[in-house]
């Protein structure tokens, strides 16, 4: 809201306002106009994230923590491969791109079990290192996995300070 093009456009409407011919029109085109400039420089300044109708790209991504941009572009080059795969219809041309679609699948495929080992080695690493230091910790980061995280116990300090 800084910049002299929003401050301009915001003091063009707040002089719209002061004097109205028609207030009921001049209110809500005044109103409008605000909205519109305060749309734009949110737009404009907060980063914003794209949200996919197919649950499936949201799936990957909870499910396993080890999912990575990497991973992702491999997998989207791999599904892009088998959709020309299949909706092509030249019998030639369908060989050569189900052997592109199943060579990009294996690299996909041979890229997830690596970091997924990766992964799962660093875990187990980080496990070895607490045992090491504390027996307690430990086993509270042991308590930490599975679906016992995601419950939730407590009482938010909002409800307890009426």
């Amino acid at each position: 809201m800084n910049t002299p093009a929003t401050l301009a456009e915001i003091q063009n409407t707040i002089n719209k306002l002061e004097t109205p011919s028609n207030p009921q029109k001049e209110i809500q085109e005044g109103y409008n106009d605000i909205i519109q400039t305060l749309t734009k420089e949110m737009n404009i300044r907060i980063p914003s994230k794209t949200t996919h109708a197919n649950k499936r790209h949201q799936r990957n991504n909870k499910v396993k923590p080890y999912w990575n941009s990497d991973l992702k572009l491999i997998w989207d080059k791999a599904c892009e491969a088998k959709k020309r795969w299949l909706k092509e219809y030249s019998h030639v041309l369908k060989r050569q791109l189900r052997a592109d679609f199943c060579d990009k699948r294996r690299t996909f495929d041979k890229y997830h079990r690596k970091i997924k080992r990766k992964y799962n080695n660093d875990k187990r690493i980080e496990f070895e290192q607490t045992l090491d230091n504390n027996h307690v910790d430990f086993w509270k980061t042991i308590g930490r996995i599975g679906i016992g995280n995601d419950r939730k116990q407590t009482i938010p300090m909002e409800s307890t300070r009426l």
